[in-house]
């Protein structure tokens, strides 16, 4: 089985890179190149936030120092072009291409591995898809609204793969005038790690004018923790009839027959026993908190 080592808890000299997401986005992946594309919302803010770690002592100890954060965000870092590309450039051979981490095993939502560190846990499937037929079955064809997407982010290097799985509460899908339906368990986040680094390398983010977002260039026994969000600066926390997330994703692919909204049941609210409650806020699954929703169709 492949390994696909936390990139900050594998313990070594090279320049170690491990990329985080949160929040509200959608995903392709083609030929070597992730893309993800921050949906735009209300309340919701993109930002990237990138920590420095210094290796101390014995590598084999792994006691890492954080010597610097900084942080990108705001309107202002995305127009007027809004396709970006991040990539490794380095002297030597050049780092493994994007690609999902798949397992052995196709997910299935409603009998879960046990463990969420397994390799079957870390498949990146366990991501919602909007299009494939599976997990929402009346969706029909998704038609991509050209244009809303700021940024597009095409990823050239990372092993993607899934980060924890939301088990409890139960997240039902539910269309408009039928029984909601057990969805099963969802991702919690994903993330990705970056291959074959060596020192002296830079890890480059442009936008397609060729103005520099990110430029970080790669130290020895450094570790790097990036954090691409698009999600509410302040989290509200989920009550009977505030609404969920997940229609969001309806702004940039149209379905061509129904659409669904993600339910949970509430447990503890006064006055609404075994409530349906939007799929949202803090302490309750939420789709900006739980990764991207994939697609089928090239992002634009």
């Amino acid at each position: 089985m492949e390994s696909i080592d936390v990139a900050l808890e594998n313990p070594g000299e090279r320049p170690k890179v491990l990329l985080n997401f949160d929040g509200l986005f959608v995903s392709h992946f083609e030929g070597g190149t992730y893309q993800l594309g921050a949906i735009p919302a209300a309340e919701h803010q993109f930002s990237i936030v990138v920590n420095e770690f210094q290796l101390e002592g014995r590598p084999e100890d792994d006691i890492r120092v954080l010597i610097s954060t900084s942080q990108i965000s705001g309107i202002n870092i995305i127009p007027p072009n809004r396709r970006w590309t991040f990539r490794i450039e380095q002297a030597g051979p050049a780092p493994a291409p994007a690609r999902p981490f798949y397992s052995g095993t196709i997910p299935n939502r409603l009998d879960p591995p046990l463990d969420d560190d397994g390799p079957e846990a870390k498949d990146l499937r366990w991501t919602l898809s909007l299009d494939d037929g599976m997990d929402f079955p009346e969706h029909g064809d998704m038609t991509p609204v050209n244009g809303l997407l700021k940024p597009i982010i095409s990823f050239k290097n990372g092993v993607f793969y899934n980060r924890g799985l939301i088990r409890r509460p139960t997240i039902f899908r539910k269309r408009e005038g039928h029984e909601r339906e057990n969805l099963g368990v969802i991702s919690e986040s994903f993330r990705a790690n970056l291959e074959d680094i060596n020192v002296g390398g830079r890890i480059l983010l442009r936008d397609q004018g060729g103005r520099e977002i990110l430029n970080l260039a790669l130290k020895d026994r450094g570790s790097y923790s990036i954090l691409f969000r698009n999600a509410p600066a302040h989290e509200h926390p989920s009550s009977p009839g505030t609404p969920s997330h997940f229609p969001l994703f309806y702004s940039v692919f149209v379905p061509g027959y129904e659409r669904y909204d993600l339910t949970t049941l509430s447990d503890g609210f006064p006055g609404f026993p075994s409530t349906e409650m939007p799929a949202g806020g803090r302490g309750a699954p939420a789709p900006f908190r739980c990764g991207p929703a994939r697609v089928e169709t090239p992002l634009n």
